[in-house]
């Protein structure tokens, strides 16, 4: 859509896209190893992950932090490794023009994480409003579904559903319901309102997909 909608140079759009899905992800991780200390604390270990979860959380932030940090000094690790490969296994014209556009993307990409600290602080703020919403959207389901969560049951249910999202699955299917009974299990609520409320995420998906593929079969038939 960024190229061909909007004429944007092909580096200049993947390096969008790549610092966005970089930095959410950390701020991701972050915000879901601070939810899972908080259940700790509280001594809710029927309702938190492993320890290896939260290690495993903890190697992400480390992993995309460094990317993070090796982009924003204007190291190129992708297209080093793709160069150390075309060595390796052979010099080709693909891999090398490959090699050759990766590089420039990466230092697209760090061009852009080099911008003033306030813009990466609002960057940061929105994502926290969206997290912020999300929280009040499950808590407003599952209110309205007739089960009022406390603080502490909420943020087990919202977490749950975030590292449901984070398996290896397409939207999460099956992860999200298995999250939502099994935390309410946990805290000896009934389970059935958990998949109540998961009916009720899927259809709000369903709409916001119906949405954005209208939007989009729009824009593609604007002449």
């Amino acid at each position: 859509m960024l190229i061909h909608r909007h004429k944007t140079v092909a580096y200049n759009a993947a390096a969008s896209v790549a610092a966005d899905r970089l930095i959410e992800l950390c701020i991701n991780c972050i915000i879901l190893l601070v939810g899972l200390i908080f259940l700790l604390q509280a001594r809710l270990f029927a309702v938190t992950a492993p320890i290896d979860t939260t290690a495993g959380i903890t190697l992400h932030i480390l992993l995309v932090g460094s990317i993070l940090l090796a982009l924003a000094i204007s190291k190129t690790l992708l297209s080093h490794w793709l160069d150390a490969i075309c060595k390796k296994y052979g010099s080709r014209l693909r891999l090398a023009r490959a090699s050759t556009w990766l590089q420039t993307a990466e230092r697209r990409t760090g061009d852009i994480l080099r911008q003033p600290p306030r813009v990466l602080m609002l960057y940061i703020s929105t994502s926290l409003v969206r997290w912020a919403f999300m929280i009040a959207e499950f808590w407003l389901i599952y209110f309205a579904c007739g089960l009022p969560l406390s603080l502490t049951q909420l943020i087990g249910a919202v977490l749950a559903a975030r590292l449901a999202f984070l398996l290896p699955l397409p939207g999460a299917m099956g992860a999200l319901e298995g999250s939502q009974v099994l935390t309410l299990n946990s805290f000896l609520l009934d389970p059935s309102i958990g998949l109540t409320v998961c009916l009720l995420v899927r259809a709000l998906e369903l709409l916001l997909i119906c949405m954005g593929g209208g939007l989009v079969w729009s824009w593609l038939h604007v002449r």
